[in-house]
């Protein structure tokens, strides 16, 4: 970490992150129980996604966009709000504070580590895959670093989340992969 620190503090803001990318994929794999040079931030991405969260709608995540999705959907569906055990539903299995931070975290993995479609996309992206092959050469920025290093405080700060999510054996693991905004979703 201290060498990741001193190369920002430099100015070195491409080595910066290309070396906070292996470390992100190995707390990764802390999480995940598993050695596998396979896994990776990405599988992190999958859990959520077989939850119902993917790339498309993390929003979905936080309790106060649930509800509101729910009553829009209810008017959508029925040309009224009448869905009180939605609200109900959500209330009882909302993730409170943590649904934001999940949110975050859901939204920026499948941005960082989403697949790489070609050199035409704009060279000054953090995307891992493009920056570790060399498809790209312009991410080296500061406001990039920034961006990976709050990202790796974010996964930090998760820590104790996912190591409930990811616990089969506990029964809070089950709230995320149970957790529906609403039964119109």
């Amino acid at each position: 970490m201290s060498d990741i620190f001193g190369a920002y503090r430099k100015g070195f803001y491409s080595a910066t992150i290309i070396t906070l990318f292996p470390l992100l994929d190995h707390i990764a794999r802390r999480f995940l129980k598993v050695t596998k040079l396979t896994k990776d931030v990405k599988q992190l991405c999958k859990f959520f996604e077989s939850c119902g969260y993917g790339a498309e709608n993390p929003e979905h995540l936080m309790y106060h966009t649930a509800m509101v999705h729910a009553m829009g959907k209810q008017r959508e569906e029925f040309g009224r709000f009448s869905g009180w055990e939605s609200l109900n539903h959500i209330k009882e299995t909302h993730l409170g504070m943590v649904g934001p931070l999940l949110s975050s975290f859901v939204r920026f993995a499948n941005h960082y580590y989403g697949y790489y479609k070609d050199e035409s996309e704009s060279t000054n992206q953090l995307n891992r895959h493009a920056i570790l092959h060399g498809s790209i050469s312009e991410f080296g920025s500061k406001k990039n670093a920034v961006k990976l290093m709050t990202f790796l405080f974010l996964l930090l700060e998760l820590e104790p989340i996912f190591d409930v999510l990811l616990n089969e054996d506990n029964p809070k693991s089950r709230v995320v992969k149970n957790y529906h905004p609403s039964p119109f979703v």
